[in-house]
């Protein structure tokens, strides 16, 4: 694959770049526009875990707040629908449990992890999450222990614990929360300073919002801009989008609006999060599937997974995610279910992912299920895949894993598994015993991970590396 270091892994460069080109332009708004509208000395763009965090942390600080969501409330977005994992170091509620360690060890365990990612945010990141947390704990959001990557590096949020501490504490603190509206474009001064925000309203009237202090974006990535999607991560990915597996507030506004105020796109636009998901027999991800995380074959890591040309052309051991990546560069087939990655398994794996087999089965998934390799790669002709090749693969694979030389493959499936997690088979297995089993797959694009870029204080930097003016951003824009 070309070089898909994820900007997930990247981590809090500032999210959400990927928004395409707007017909409106940051224009400075003239001192007759800026007598008009509301006021407060921040607004923040959007609702979910970043923007209300923001919100929660500005008012703490004395700010007046205006919060601008272009969704009915409640939003559906990532955050709501999440399952609430996040990283976090050194927070009260860590310190409690015993797992507790310095901001370096911290740092180390991060860089292990995420080695690409832009080492100064990384730091940025460590030192500020725990007080982030702890805000957000004060006002009675409850957390729970979650070894996510590393035991004593994770906790777990659940999504309606956060909205129901946190928006109550910002409606007491006098936060106004406007659903329904979303936020246009930038109002910048003639000195290219930010000072506002205009949105549309549910009525579709137009209006101003003005920022003393600045402008926070925080509305979420782009994956279900197909502009961007196609402009930033693949000219195929709107097929992954289709099977788009979350929330729906992705349409890359904010970083449409910091663009067009001169902002820089964070590097690896090109990447997303996602998995592999089961397939009916038109394409389509089952009806039942749609809308959640159910159905991703996150067991992925486990297997061998190949192209229609039987070939493998990903490291499974890396990630799930970078699994999803890969395939998506790869061609999809021309005969149903027209899958593009098609994971292939022994009885081993199947029976220690039953239940998700099961309910792929309830969902009329095609899977294919032979007592012989050689008679699986006969039935995977079907879908387009050159058996031939496949079960040459498969024999390669066996072959090295049983000589110790995994590592050695084209590409290699590495015996380390990825750094936190803990599976209940060993990440490298031979594909040996019977029955054997075929998924075809496509990638399901859940959020994307390219946006804007940041400083470490998280203020949107131009093209030059230069902060703009008042303006900042957070989370997946």
């Amino acid at each position: 694959m070309a070089n898909s270091k994820s900007s997930r892994r990247t981590f809090l460069r500032g999210a959400a770049v990927g928004a395409g080109v707007a017909a409106t332009s940051a224009l400075p708004v003239s001192a007759q526009e800026a007598d008009s509208g509301l006021q407060a000395d921040v607004v923040v763009v959007g609702a979910g875990f970043a923007g209300l965090t923001a919100a929660l942390r500005a008012v703490s600080d004395g700010a007046s707040v205006i919060v601008l969501e272009k969704q009915e409330w409640p939003p559906r977005s990532n955050t709501a629908v999440c399952y609430g994992a996040t990283y976090c170091f050194d927070s009260q509620f860590q310190r409690d449990e015993g797992l507790a360690a310095s901001v370096d060890e911290h740092y180390e365990d991060m860089r292990k992890y995420m080695p690409w990612g832009d080492p100064d945010l990384q730091r940025a990141w460590v030192e500020n999450i725990g007080p982030a947390i702890d805000l957000l704990t004060s006002h009675g959001m409850a957390v729970y222990p979650y070894a996510y990557p590393f035991e004593r590096n994770g906790l777990r949020v659940p999504p309606a614990d956060f909205f129901d501490a946190v928006v109550p504490a910002l409606e007491e603190a006098g936060v106004s929360i406007m659903a329904s509206t979303r936020a246009e474009r930038l109002l910048r001064d003639d000195d290219g300073v930010v000072v506002g925000v205009r949105a549309k309203g549910a009525d579709g009237k137009g209006f101003d919002v003005h920022a003393a202090k600045g402008v926070v974006l925080a509305g979420g990535g782009f994956q279900l801009n197909n502009d961007l999607v196609t402009r930033y991560v693949s000219p195929d990915a709107t097929r992954a989008t289709s099977l788009q597996r979350w929330g729906l507030g992705g349409t890359g506004d904010s970083l449409i609006m910091a663009l067009d105020a001169g902002a820089k796109a964070s590097p690896d636009m090109n990447t997303f999060y996602g998995h592999l998901v089961f397939l009916t027999e038109d394409g389509q991800r089952p009806e039942g599937f749609r809308g959640s995380s159910a159905g991703s074959l996150k067991f992925d890591v486990l297997c061998a997974v190949v192209n229609i040309y039987g070939k493998r052309f990903t490291d499974e051991s890396a990630s799930s995610e970078m699994i999803a990546q890969d395939a998506l560069l790869q061609p999809e087939s021309v005969l149903p279910p027209y899958g593009r990655a098609f994971v292939i398994l022994d009885d081993t794996i199947y029976q220690n992912r039953a239940g998700d087999f099961e309910s792929a089965a309830k969902q009329n998934s095609v899977i294919a299920s032979a007592d012989t390799l050689e008679e699986l790669a006969e039935k995977v002709k079907a879908w387009g895949v050159d058996g031939a090749q496949m079960l040459a693969t498969i024999e390669e694979f066996n072959a090295a894993i049983e000589a110790g030389k995994a590592n050695e493959l084209v590409p290699p499936k590495s015996v380390e598994q990825e750094a936190g997690y803990v599976y209940t088979l060993p990440l490298v297995n031979k594909i040996e015993t019977g029955p054997f089993y075929a998924v075809p797959t496509k990638p399901a694009l859940t959020f994307t991970e390219g946006g804007i870029m940041i400083s470490p204080e998280g203020s949107v930097l131009d093209r030059d590396g230069n902060p703009v003016p008042r303006l900042f951003a957070a989370g997946d824009a």
